[in-house]
């Protein structure tokens, strides 16, 4: 006997159905029951970024714990990106304060370094003292073309401190540094001054002011050269004293070739780019190098110029300590951080620049 085949009834599409409904209840577990979706980069660069940053500083994290011998696992976080740089970055700044308080522990960040450890000693060389080398003696020494040999030997010594301790320098077209934009301003205030004022005198400023950029720039070429480097050492074997002040020179002059020896490619600018937030301290900072300077000299009208603007500037705030910087980059072998060279540099500059001044009284 045959069944009927019944087809299957559905309910028709415009059937109304009654919707129970239900009283309120807690729904506190309804967190644990949400399903979040997966966190994702879409922008390759990003992705790339975090990849590069996190290959940096764990693996400068890694040579900072092999130097001061921690156990790697106890300072590196497995929390999500960026926390686990951030966390770790705690754990390793306070093992490094047990051992150095003197120590602080900076992430660099620049073309060469997504995110690498650093440590940072900080010394404080005094009050705020300017390292500004007159350059008029030099220029006057060179008009009157006597003293062959002294000249040879000071331009041996500002060869060295213009080309390898990198002192910037003031002129138009050889300066960039704190003075030179200093000179530039007065003659910009020249060129665009106040009708007002005593026309005369703002002729003479320029005069002035076109004369010393002229001087200083046939200085700076005739001293900045490689063979005045070269032949440093030749210079301060050969030199012979003819007078008092020859004896202060060569004393100087042997001191600063021990220095370069010793140090032959240091700067003094090596640490810029580390300068303290002045918001984070409150207080206007000024690079050291603004402290460190060629210029042309301190007894004419153009620096009584600057001097008005230098004090006040530098009324208003303070210059940055000097650092020492040991990057994690590569593995390191021992603590290296010294301010040796700084300490010999800024001692021999103040009796170089004494001996200009002497040397341009005399002459």
């Amino acid at each position: 006997m045959c069944k009927e085949i019944q087809q299957v009834s559905r309910r028709r599409r415009c059937a109304e159905t009654e919707i129970t409904q239900r009283s309120n209840r807690s729904t506190n577990d309804a967190f644990l029951n949400y399903q979040f979706q997966p966190i994702c980069v879409s922008d390759q660069k990003e992705f790339a970024d975090q990849q590069s940053r996190e290959e940096s500083f764990f693996t400068s994290l890694s040579h900072l714990a092999s130097l001061y011998k921690w156990p790697i696992d106890n300072i590196i976080s497995k929390a999500p990106y960026p926390l686990n740089i951030a966390f770790s970055f705690d754990l390793a700044q306070w093992h490094l304060s047990q051992i150095n308080p003197d120590l602080t522990l900076v992430i660099i960040q620049d073309d060469n370094h997504p995110a690498t450890l650093a440590t940072v000693q900080t010394t404080d060389l005094g009050s705020n003292t300017l390292y500004y080398i007159p350059i008029k003696p030099y220029w006057k020494l060179v008009r009157s073309k006597k003293h062959r040999s002294q000249i040879a030997l000071i331009e041996s010594v500002l060869a060295y401190l213009c080309h390898i301790v990198e002192i910037p320098y003031f002129t138009k077209k050889n300066g960039d540094g704190y003075l030179a934009y200093q000179y530039e301003m007065l003659r910009d205030f020249v060129d665009f001054g106040d009708e007002d004022e005593d026309d005369s005198f703002n002729k003479y400023i320029t005069q002035l002011a076109e004369q010393v950029d002229y001087a200083a720039t046939y200085c700076h070429k005739r001293f900045n050269h490689a063979f005045a480097l070269l032949d440093f050492a030749n210079r301060v074997k050969n030199f012979t004293s003819r007078k008092g002040s020859d004896s202060v020179l060569i004393r100087i002059a042997t001191k600063f070739l021990a220095l370069y020896e010793q140090y032959p490619r240091k700067s003094i600018m090596e640490t810029d780019g580390l300068a303290l937030n002045p918001d984070e301290i409150g207080f206007t900072c000024f690079h050291y190098s603004a402290s460190l300077s060629f210029f042309w000299t301190d007894d004419d009208e153009t620096y009584e110029q600057i001097s008005q603007s230098l004090d006040a500037d530098f009324s208003e705030g303070q210059f940055e300590q000097l650092k020492s910087v040991q990057l994690f980059d590569q593995p390191q072998e021992s603590v290296t951080h010294s301010l040796d060279f700084e300490q010999k540099l800024l001692g021999l500059l103040e009796d170089f620049i004494q001996y200009l001044y002497e040397l341009n009284e005399n002459e």
